[in-house]
């Protein structure tokens, strides 16, 4: 081989082995799958997406450059069924489901059984059968989730038409509920447990500990409405 051949034949060698470590680190990367509610159509999934993708970069989890994330919407119009299958189909690592049972059945029903995570559900895991237990769920599933407040809406009536604590701050009358945006802050962390080898099934579920009441006063006297003294007293935020 004479000397200029050789050059020419090091030389492609050496510029196509960068290209080929890009290729062979972007096929190792991990995949996340997402979902929940439409973002575009509810301030409260946004805010609460934002603050999940937020904390998956204090962790030392960068989009495109460790994992890629794949979002479904489980409000598709198409039906929650098809949009499930398509995330599935992606073959996710983890799957974060936020919202309504429908999100976790439609996940199931498509034959995931990987790891499951969950946050600001409205239902027991444990009565439905998806966890034996808060401590030890057992399972593919774990997360963060809430129960519904029946007892405190029994005691005040008007909480049964409360928002979300994030849509009060939005404009909207009175906001009622865990404190949202810790759940979607605490969700990466089970995500990076469960990437770096943990087992779903070893990893406690975790509830909310504050339940926040805040009284939006500007939309109050807008709308002509006299806010109860005991719901003044009560809340944890009064929004002027």
């Amino acid at each position: 081989m004479r000397r200029r051949e050789f050059i020419t034949l090091l030389g492609g060698a050496a510029a196509a082995w960068p290209f080929a470590a890009r290729a062979q680190q972007a096929i190792a990367l991990t995949r996340i799958g997402y979902f929940g509610p439409n973002r575009v159509q509810a301030q409260v999934a946004e805010v609460g997406f934002q603050a999940f993708r937020d904390e998956l970069r204090a962790l030392g989890l960068s989009e495109g450059v460790n994992f890629f994330l794949e979002e479904k919407a489980l409000d598709d119009p198409r039906g929650p069924s098809v949009a499930a299958t398509e995330l599935i189909q992606w073959r996710p690592d983890v799957v974060v489901i936020a919202g309504p049972e429908i999100g976790l059945q439609a996940v199931l029903a498509a034959k995931h059984s990987g790891p499951i995570v969950l946050i600001a559900i409205n239902f027991d895991p444990i009565v439905h059968g998806y966890v034996k237990s808060l401590s030890h769920p057992g399972g593919n599933i774990t997360g963060v989730v809430f129960q519904q407040l029946a007892l405190a809406q029994k005691q005040v009536e008007i909480l049964k038409q409360a928002c979300h604590p994030v849509e009060a701050r939005e404009g909207s009358l009175i906001g009622y509920g865990p404190e949202y945006l810790h759940m979607y802050r605490r969700a990466p962390f089970y995500v990076d447990r469960i990437l770096k080898g943990a087992k779903p099934a070893d990893l406690p579920v975790e509830q909310p500990t504050k339940i926040e009441l805040l009284v939006n006063l500007k939309t109050a006297k807008t709308l002509g409405f006299e806010v109860p003294l005991s719901l003044l007293i009560r809340a944890d935020e009064l929004l002027e």
